[in-house]
Parts: C-alpha cells; sequence; structure tokens
C-alpha cells in the first residue's frame, strides 16, 4: 500500500517539530559507544565480549546527572527507601542492606555514606529529566525498555557482592575513578543503562510455543492421537542407554510433531504480545517545546482568566498534516474480534505505576493507524489516510490527536474569540 507523505528540511522540522525519534536514539547511542562504530560494537561485542572505551575524556558524560543533582533529589524530592533508594555494604564476602523506613532524606543518606555504605538510586528517570530523556531516546532505538541505576560508592569500599545480569549493561563512569574489580574498588560514582532483559528467543519462544501447541491440537487430529501403548516400556530415564527401534520411531514422531505445529504459530501475534509489553514498559516520551506546541500537550485551546472564557480555539482539518508524536509509542494489536491501540503516552515514569493503556477502535479504522505507523518520521495528510469515508478519517485522527498520539507539523491555526 502507497500513501502519499510530507517530508521536511532539517530547518523546517527544527522549527515546528523533533526530528526522527529512531534517529535521535541511534545518535544516543553512538554517543555512548563512541568512537566505536555500530558496526564494530554488534559485530564485535554485543551478546560477545565485554568492552572497555577509553577517553581520556573524564567529562564526557557531564550533564548527564551529579552527585549534585542527587543531593537536590533527596532535598527536594521524596525519594523512598527501598523502592527508590538503597543502602548497602559488602564485606568479607556478606552483603548487607541498610534500609530504614520511610523517607530517605539527605543527611541520613549521607551520613550512612560517610560511614563507609554504597547508595544506590534505583530509577533516577523518575526523578531527573536528562536521565528520562537518555533512556526514552535509547528505548526508540532498541524497540526494548531501557532502564538505570545510579551509585554512589565511598573510596576503598564495596557495595555488592560479585553478580551476573539478566540484561544487557551500559557502564557509565561519570565521577570519580574506579577499577573494575571487586577486591579493589576506588571511590566513583557511576550510572548503569540496561537494556534487552527478557528480550531473547527463549522467551519469545515461551509466548509462541504453548500457544502454537493450543492451536495444533484444536486443529489437527495428529496432536490429539494417543501415544503408544508400550512407551512407558522402553521409554525414561531407565530406558535411556539401550537402544532400539521403538525408541527411535518415538522421537522422530516428537519432531515431526514438532515441525508440524510450527505451520499453526502464531508468529505475529505473539510479537504483538511482546510489543504490547514493551508499551506497558516504557518510558512516556520525553517531549520537547515543539513536541506540545503541535499535540495535545502544548497547543489548543486555553482558558483565558480575563476573559474568563476559553480561547485560542484549534481544529484538524482534513489537509492538517499529521504524524505519530513517537516512532514507538503505539503498537497496533488485534485481540479476539477488537482492535487495540497500546500506548506509553501516559505511562509513569515509575515502572509500572499504570495499568497498561490502550485505546479500542473499530477494525475497518486500523488501515489509517497502520498508515500512520508505517509513514513515521513523515507526514500525511488527514485526508490522505487509507479509509473510504471523510468522517471517518477526520474522527480517528481527532481521537489520536485529543490522546496526544499525534502532532500536526506546524502548530495548528487559532481562531481567536472576541
Amino acid at each position: 500500500m502507497e500513501y502519499q507523505i510530507e517530508t521536511f528540511t532539517g530547518e523546517e522540522l527544527k522549527a515546528f517539530n523533533s526530528q526522527d525519534s529512531r534517529k535521535e536514539g541511534q545518535e544516543t547511542f553512538r554517543w555512548i559507544i563512541s568512537p566505536y562504530s555500530e558496526e564494530d560494537f554488534f559485530n564485535k561485542f554485543w551478546e560477545k565480549a565485554p568492552l572497555l572505551v577509553k577517553r581520556n575524556q573524564s567529562d564526557y558524560y557531564k550533564g548527564l546527572f551529579s552527585t549534585k543533582d542527587l543531593d537536590a533529589i533527596l532535598r527536594e524530592q521524596v525519594v523512598l527507601f527501598s523502592k527508590n533508594l538503597d543502602i548497602t555494604s559488602y564485606s568479607n564476602g556478606k552483603r548487607e542492606t541498610h534500609n530504614p523506613v520511610g523517607q530517605a532524606h539527605a543527611p541520613v543518606v549521607w551520613d550512612s555514606y560517610n560511614n563507609g555504605c554504597s547508595v544506590r538510586l534505583l530509577n533516577p528517570q523518575t526523578f531527573h529529566p536528562r536521565v528520562w530523556k537518555c533512556l526514552s531516546m535509547l528505548q526508540e532505538y532498541f524497540n526494548s525498555f531501557c532502564g538505570a541505576n545510579v551509585y554512589l560508592t565511598p573510596p576503598d569500599t564495596q557495595g555488592f557482592a560479585p553478580h551476573w545480569d539478566d540484561i544487557e549493561a551500559f557502564i557509565l563512569q561519570m565521577e570519580g575513578k574506579k577499577r573494575w574489580r571487586v577486591y579493589a574498588p576506588r571511590q566513583a560514582f557511576h550510572k548503569t543503562i540496561s537494556t534487552y532483559q527478557k528480550n531473547s528467543w527463549g522467551h519469545y519462544l515461551e509466548k509462541l510455543l504453548p500457544q502454537a501447541l493450543a492451536l495444533s491440537m484444536s486443529e489437527d487430529v495428529e496432536f490429539r492421537r494417543g501415544l503408544p501403548r508400550q512407551y512407558l516400556d522402553y521409554m525414561g530415564i531407565v530406558h535411556m542407554e539401550r537402544d532400539s527401534e521403538e525408541r527411535e520411531v518415538f522421537k522422530k514422531k516428537v519432531c515431526d510433531l514438532v515441525m508440524r505445529m510450527m505451520d499453526n504459530a502464531p508468529f505475529d501475534a505473539c510479537v504483538d504480545q511482546r510489543g504490547s509489553s514493551f508499551i506497558h514498559d516504557c518510558l512516556p516520551p520525553f517531549l520537547t517545546e515543539a513536541d506540545k506546541q503541535c499535540s495535545a500537550y502544548g497547543g489548543g485551546e486555553r482558558w483565558n482568566a480575563k476573559k474568563k472564557k476559553v480561547v485560542n480555539r484549534v481544529e484538524l482539518q482534513p489537509d492538517t498534516l499529521v504524524r505519530l508524536i513517537r516512532g514507538n509509542c503505539i503498537r497496533l494489536v488485534a485481540e479476539e474480534e477488537k482492535v487495540h491501540i497500546y500506548h506509553c503516552l501516559e505511562n509513569s515514569r515509575e515502572y509500572h505505576r499504570e495499568e497498561p493503556q490502550f485505546l479500542e477502535v473499530a477494525p475497518e479504522s486500523a488501515p489509517a493507524v497502520e498508515a500512520l505507523i508505517h509513514t513515521y518520521p513523515h507526514y500525511i495528510a488527514i485526508e490522505s489516510l487509507p479509509l473510504k469515508d471523510e468522517e471517518e478519517k477526520m474522527v480517528i485522527a481527532c481521537g489520536l490527536w485529543e490522546r496526544g498520539l499525534l502532532a500536526s507539523a506546524h502548530p495548528l491555526d487559532a481562531q481567536y474569540d472576541d
């Protein structure tokens, strides 16, 4: 299917809206691994080997987060022990957590630090806009939830036992120095960015195989036939060392059924299920002022206190150019006979504080949403959406705009009431 789309020069985009969020995510990732290229990183190191990047530039990550920022957060926001912050120590092979109950007040945290305890801020993106923006961009790039922890370790101490993670971790050294040997740390302050948690082939197959088997049993009689009557006499641990024709026939039958089962495997439906889970995991997108002016977050009607009425009325028109506000902000999923648009715009910066958010749309309106997904980061006129009815085009576009999912190419023209 082809769509009539609209593109702009870089200068025009800067004037009216953000750039392609996926490219911004790519630029953020390139900044993290520089001077290594993406090609070298993924070919040589991703899921293969650790990489230590030496730049001889101690202030490379300056501005992302600092000890001063942590102190301000403790003094100005409500940070709770255990939920948002841990006080830990590791000595003589024993790791301990020393969390009091309640709010983590700055004097208490710094007293623990002075006494040799490490400080871990569990979700800095909840409290710090620059970390939120960085992770928001990275999740656009990885198509996976990205989280972060911040660690502050006193000199000549250790806060955590040797361990392994089920994530791909990027450790950014932002202040101080640290020798990355668990037995000889130096004073350090660093941030760990994590991604690709539970995002392996195995996790996908955990969803796919049970559904493929259920479909096969309901649609294929071969899966409902009984096991051989004497199979207990030649299968099982006690028979493993005994070669027999019956054992080979049994194993071949299982392999044949597994291959046959894959003919019924709902590959795309399971991807959509993982996609909707990703949307629930996601941070809400970090929106610039330009984004807000071109969307329901900042544009549109306003209350005028002096005139005591709503002013600055705006309306979408059939020729209004629109696009998704972020490339990965929605997932279109068919569930039973309904079509749901899962989105992350109303997610909290606190992980899973909100239930999954979605809109239900009529199945016949789905092609319009598909067009918006396929044309991003370009713009498409509402009247060019692939629906037959012009009113239906306006209904779906207005519905998405009102939920904050669409941005216009330019701030909408205002109509001022006298």
